[in-house]
């Protein structure tokens, strides 16, 4: 813990964050603790030689009290303008842009929306938020649904509801799943005269710079790959996890690797090495080198939705690279550490979010028991070691046991189920969708350049 600071700062302000979550208190009180804590600790620091002592005990508790801060004031505080203020049975106008899809079938469609504007009559007021939308009915196969990506300017008519608690027991707690997002109100769509689509919007970085680019790469993998396989690859590099088959997704999650799903480490490492790759050719230098393989790893981050598991593995690679350009030993408890504060300090309501608790779960359970797993079978080991792929498949093996045992609790605790042949189907299908995953991404760069290399490439993955 010495050389680690971003642990000692991480595990306490998740620890506030905790308390803060299971025990409210009101922001006044914490906010004055914390500027006690802070003062006396600033005090330590400055006029008493014991101040290492008192500031090895007082520092925690404040970065605690922060914490605790940070998730009261995000939960208990509802902006001016958010929508959750304007619930109205009657019907209402909501003006905004599609920020996110969650998801469709043939007979459904659930989207997110930021919200611009609300109105009824001729009364309009402004808003920031975002509500979820959801589209049943006629409404589902209706040509304006079909246009609902992200970015998408839409007017939606009907009534703004709140929305409800799981009613009984095992059902999925909607409310609490989508106050996680910062969402409290939803608008139901049947008929397609509700919603009327605009243009799509090029205000800010993202509508302008990355929504566009994932829909043409989107595009180009459904036109070289072939529908159904193309929208696995796209759940598999571009994080477009709706696209993706219902019953292959619920395939995925009853052999247990839907976490494949979920861009993280795999895709990002393949992106830099990738990178990394074609600079090396280019005889780029290494700082300049870093510095181009962190904005790309950067900018991937978004084209995939920033998910807390891309982000986690975008964070954790920038400063493991960028302790090689510091001349530092890299430390990956530490990478770990400062990807899990800048998630917490950015949203701390994601330590109750399962994508990012299985996320950091897998990483730290692969750190710790990954080598006692190898330890404890000494006889094993030296065999495989002979024979280059019975070493792989045994490490691979190792590795896919120890992410097991640690993701198994949250898996139990959020979905219900644990697959008892997960890890041994990781053993063969975490390979195949790597493969899969480099030829998808370069069916995509050589699209650019030669449509047969990249109809070459695009077979090879659709195999």
């Amino acid at each position: 813990m010495a050389n680690r600071p971003a642990l000692k700062f991480c595990l306490p302000l998740a620890a506030g964050v905790l308390l803060g979550w299971v025990a409210p208190f009101p922001p006044l009180v914490l906010l004055w603790l914390t500027a006690v804590l802070f003062l006396a600790a600033l005090a330590a620091l400055i006029f008493f030689r014991t101040r290492e002592a008192l500031a090895a005990l007082l520092l925690p508790l404040l970065i605690v009290s922060f914490g605790a801060l940070l998730i009261t004031v995000d939960m208990q505080t509802v902006p001016a303008n958010d929508p959750a203020l304007y619930l109205s049975p009657d019907t209402v106008t909501v003006s905004g842009t599609v920020s996110e899809s969650g998801g469709k079938t043939a007979r459904s469609a659930r989207f997110q929306v930021d919200c611009s504007s609300i109105s009824k009559g001729d009364t309009s007021l402004g808003l920031t938020g975002r509500i979820l939308v959801m589209i049943s009915g006629r409404a589902a196969n209706s040509p304006g649904a079909g246009l609902l990506t992200p970015g998408r300017q839409i007017e939606i008519r009907g009534p703004l509801l709140g929305i409800g608690p799981a009613r009984n027991p095992g059902e999925i707690d909607w409310q609490a799943h989508y106050r996680l997002a910062g969402i409290r109100a939803r608008m139901n769509v049947r008929s397609p005269d509700q919603i009327r689509t605009g243009d799509v919007s090029s205000d800010g970085f993202v509508n302008r710079f990355v929504i566009p680019v994932r829909r043409n790469l989107s595009e180009r993998l459904i036109r070289y790959v072939g529908n159904r396989e193309a929208r696995f690859l796209n759940g598999l590099f571009l994080g477009e996890r709706n696209q993706v088959p219902s019953d292959l997704k619920a395939d995925f999650i009853t052999v247990g690797v839907m976490h494949l799903l979920a861009i993280s480490g795999q895709q990002v490492v393949l992106v830099a090495l990738l990178i990394a790759a074609l600079l090396t050719v280019l005889r780029v230098p290494e700082k300049p080198r870093f510095f181009v393989v962190a904005c790309a790893l950067a900018y991937y981050v978004l084209l995939t939705g920033s998910s807390p598991s891309v982000t986690r593995a975008g964070i954790m690679s920038i400063v493991m690279l960028g302790s090689g350009i510091a001349q530092r030993r890299p430390d990956i408890h530490n990478a770990l550490g400062i990807a899990a504060a800048a998630i917490l300090l950015w949203d701390p309501k994601q330590l109750f979010d399962p994508g990012f608790l299985l996320s950091f779960s897998a990483v730290l359970a692969i750190v710790l028991l990954y080598p006692l797993i190898i330890q404890a079978a000494p006889g094993i080991t030296a065999r495989f070691a002979r024979i280059r792929l019975l070493d792989l498949a045994w490490k691979g093996a190792a590795v896919s046991l120890a992410a097991g045992l640690g993701t198994a609790p949250i898996v139990a605790y959020f979905f219900g189920r644990v697959s008892l042949v997960g890890f041994l189907a990781n053993i063969l299908i975490v390979p195949l969708s790597s493969i899969a995953l480099v030829l998808g991404m370069l069916t995509v760069g050589a699209s650019f350049v030669w449509g047969w290399l990249a109809s070459v490439y695009a077979a090879g993955a659709d195999a």
